[in-house]
């Protein structure tokens, strides 16, 4: 298992709150502290940047250690977007969410209301 560091700045020297650990058909990313919008964003495009991200066959998104998250509902739009382009390389991947965080739960249920008009686009 490869992980990058927790904590670890992005491209822009930002610290962010995210761990990203790989596994032989997947990855977690672990989150923990007060997160923004900007971790989930951050860590799904390290993910799809990711030379790995071909072989991917699931995603675990951990918020189980997070004390916080300070974003609206729908800026898990632009983590959508991110992944339905990601979905022309890779469509084999499964995403799931472990959260007991309410804000995570209405951004994870706003993200699954997106997702019918992707698979409908994708399937042939």
């Amino acid at each position: 298992n490869k992980s990058a560091p927790c904590h670890s700045p992005d491209r822009k020297g930002n610290h962010m709150s995210y761990k990203l650990v790989w596994e032989p058909q997947g990855l977690v990313m672990y989150f923990s502290g007060l997160i923004s919008e900007r971790d989930p964003q951050h860590a799904t495009l390290d993910c799809h940047l990711d030379n790995r991200f071909s072989e991917l066959r699931y995603v675990i998104a951990d918020y189980s250690q997070i004390v916080g998250c300070i974003a609206a509902t729908t800026d898990i739009e632009d983590v959508w977007v991110v992944d339905v382009v990601a979905k022309r390389t890779n469509s084999k991947i499964r995403k799931t969410i472990v959260t007991t965080n309410a804000n995570i739960v209405k951004m994870a249920s706003h993200y699954k209301a997106q997702v019918p008009a992707v698979c409908l686009a994708t399937q042939k």
